[in-house]
């Protein structure tokens, strides 16, 4: 990629989130940061611009050491995996990240909006299940199974 090419994309970029109105931090070349405040915690979604994809990332949690708990957590997040029809559930080094990657074909300001906030939405869905089973709370999991409906066979 030339610096051309790279400086073209960093216009590219910038202008879609400037004209979504997001709160945005540079962070390198056709990459930014965008923070928004979920419902537990805040989120930073790192968003990076390639000639075909815009590649989303949050960083969603630490995995526990405990590697029965480290196990529960990472079946949990396939689970989670399996019912995202967009996105998915990732793990670098120690950390479980949540990235979105989408073709670049239809991107303007509106769809990028819409992947940002799909990020987030994910994350505050998601995330008390995951800080439970990372926590070694089970003693919540047991109580709220208790009150489920059970359906009948």
């Amino acid at each position: 990629m030339t610096s051309d090419n790279s400086a073209e994309l960093d216009r590219r970029l910038k202008a879609l989130l400037d004209e979504g109105d997001f709160n945005v931090k540079p962070v390198g070349s056709a990459i930014y940061d965008v923070s928004f405040r979920g419902q537990l915690r805040e989120w930073t979604v790192t968003t990076r611009l390639t000639e075909t994809w815009i590649l989303l990332r949050t960083y969603v949690m630490r995995l526990p050491e405990s590697a029965q708990i480290r196990t529960t957590l990472l079946q949990t997040a396939l689970e989670i995996n399996g019912d995202l029809p967009l996105g998915k559930l990732s793990i670098e080094g120690d950390s479980l990240y949540l990235d979105i990657e989408y073709r670049t074909e239809h991107l303007d300001s509106s769809v990028l909006g819409n992947l940002l906030r799909l990020v987030v939405q994910v994350g505050d869905d998601e995330y008390p299940r995951l800080f439970r089973i990372a926590s070694g709370d089970t003693m919540l999991k047991a109580l709220e199974s208790s009150f489920q409906v059970r359906k009948p066979a």
